[in-house]
């Protein structure tokens, strides 16, 4: 019944309306579609960009971190570290950024000293590939599910009780 009623008001407002103001309101009715797909292509553009933006951000945070922890590390040992970043970051422990993990106080060695020097040369360059490849989980895992290393000839308080997963270079990987 009130279907029927809808058309009804509908054809009858067909034969009220003349043909100039038909016109005007298919130019109308254009003339706001062009405006919503301009102002969707342009947020989507804005968007895609600020994405971009922080893929690159989180990217150099990542090798950042690769860089102090594992610098003069087999390549293998640096994915490592990188992979242990990329799990704190999918863990509800901890924070859900790259840069917000590497920056936690006392994450990594390297946070707690004020004096860091800036990463430079080859051992940059090697440690911005690795970040990316892991970032892009290009790598696959290799030390899977690992939250936490430590160098080996320390014996930190929190790994006692822990069982290793796996040791790489100088680095010990737990869970």
């Amino acid at each position: 019944m009130l279907g029927a009623r809808c058309r009804e008001m509908l054809s009858d407002l067909r034969y009220r309306w003349d043909g100039g103001q038909l016109i005007i309101a298919a130019v109308v009715t254009a003339f706001a579609a062009a405006i919503a797909t301009i102002v969707f292509v342009a947020y989507t553009a804005t968007t895609e960009r600020m994405a971009e933006q922080q893929r690159r951000v989180e990217i150099r945070c990542l090798a950042v971190n690769v860089y102090h922890e594992a610098r003069g590390e087999p390549r293998l040992g640096q994915v490592a570290v990188a992979e242990v970043t990329m799990n704190r970051v999918a863990s509800p422990q901890f924070p859900d950024s790259v840069c917000r993990v590497v920056r936690q106080d006392s994450a990594f060695s390297w946070t707690m000293s004020k004096r860091t020097s800036r990463p430079t040369g080859q051992a940059r360059q090697q440690a911005l590939k690795v970040a990316a490849g892991v970032y892009a989980g290009e790598q696959s895992p290799v030390v899977p599910g690992a939250l936490h290393y430590h160098a080996r000839g320390v014996d930190p308080a929190w790994a006692r009780g822990r069982t290793p997963i796996r040791t790489i270079g100088r680095h010990i990987f737990y869970p």
